[in-house]
């Protein structure tokens, strides 16, 4: 099965999600293959918070596993697609369906502290910027979380469905959207859209730096390397 993303863990573990092969974790001379639910072996992405607990999308929402236990399963969150963020003292906010809904982990299940009515849309990846502020990328764009609710952020320009964010040294924003290609945020909140050297793709997942050089991974095109940056 085609690898998708990977998650190294504080122990040294790679963590491989894959298109229809589940978790694969990797030791040092150890490989080990770890089924993520019934019937929906691909996982779409991998997240770890802050207690080291490591989260899997699939098909059935977040399955969250304690790498301290080889792997071992410790909870099932409710149907939730959306980008988790961590609220502090063991709280998580989920958006799914319409619902945002926040959640706490007790033993090894999930119990819902509060939920309700949400228009944000496609919540999909999370940032922590460096002034502190969290930022949402979703299918309505970016939003701040103030006070635990979202708030879209105003720009100028059009901002596509984000599905990837990076801060930069400089602070602009790196982000990676579904429809709308690269598309750069600069300090002034002004968005433009990354068509050097030729980059001609509209839908992005995952954004890497390495030294001066992005690589895009794309659903249209496979790896792409865009820079130097510093342009």
């Amino acid at each position: 099965a085609p690898p998708l993303e990977t998650v190294l863990d504080p122990r040294g573990d790679l963590w491989i999600m894959t298109y229809g092969a589940g978790l694969i974790r990797i030791r040092p001379a150890v490989l080990r293959h770890i089924p993520v639910s019934e019937g929906q072996p691909w996982v779409d992405r991998l997240w770890l918070d802050s207690a080291d607990h490591l989260w899997a999308q699939t098909a059935d929402g977040w399955s969250v596993f304690d790498p301290r236990r080889i792997g071992a399963k410790i909870g099932l969150t409710p149907p939730a697609f959306g980008h988790p963020t961590e609220l502090g003292g063991g709280r998580i906010l989920l958006f799914n369906a319409g619902m945002r809904r926040v959640v706490r982990l007790e033993g090894d299940a999930f119990r819902v502290e509060s939920s309700e009515v949400s228009t944000t849309k496609g919540a999909c990846t999370q940032l922590r910027l460096r002034d502190g502020r969290n930022l949402l990328g979703a299918d309505t764009g970016l939003l701040v979380l103030e006070r635990e609710l979202p708030t879209p952020l105003a720009v100028e320009g059009d901002v596509a469905a984000v599905r990837a964010m990076l801060e930069l040294d400089d602070g602009r924003l790196v982000l990676g959207t579904r429809g709308g290609g690269l598309q750069i945020l600069d300090t002034e909140r002004r968005v433009r859209t990354v068509d050097d050297g030729g980059l001609n793709v509209d839908n992005i997942r995952h954004v890497r730096r390495d030294g001066d050089t992005l690589w895009v991974s794309t659903e249209d095109a496979g790896l792409c390397a865009v820079g130097p940056l510093s342009d």
